[in-house]
This record gives structure tokens, C-alpha cells and sequence, in this order.
């Protein structure tokens, strides 16, 4: 790859890169598969749908 940045900094560039990939597979393994919401305000997160696919509060969690 022909580039006007420097060696060095391609590979501090590569680095970082990979670091954020790694940060966010671990974030996705603690996020839930289906749709979710959060009410950061009150204090509660759900999880899951209805019958029509609307976001409903089927596991509700305390947030610290």
C-alpha cells in the first residue's frame, strides 16, 4: 500500500484498530440478540418484543 504516513505510524494505526475491534466484540457479547431499549432516566432497560414487533418490557433490569 502506497501511503504518505510513515511506517511507524501505519502500525500504531493497526494497533489501535484491532484494540477497538476487541472492545467491541466484547461489547456485543454483553448486549442482548433481539431489540432493546434503555430508560436511563427511570432506571430500567427491556428486552424482547410483542406480537406486532413493538419494544416491550417482557425482562426488566434495574440499571446502577
Amino acid at each position: 500500500m502506497i501511503s504518505e504516513f510513515s511506517d511507524a505510524f501505519l502500525l500504531e494505526a493497526e494497533r489501535h484498530a484491532a484494540w477497538g475491534a476487541a472492545q467491541l466484540e466484547v461489547l456485543t457479547g454483553f448486549l442482548p440478540d433481539g431489540p432493546w431499549g434503555a430508560d436511563l432516566p427511570g432506571g430500567s432497560a427491556a428486552e424482547g418484543h410483542d406480537a406486532i414487533g413493538r419494544l416491550a418490557k417482557v425482562e426488566v433490569t434495574a440499571l446502577p
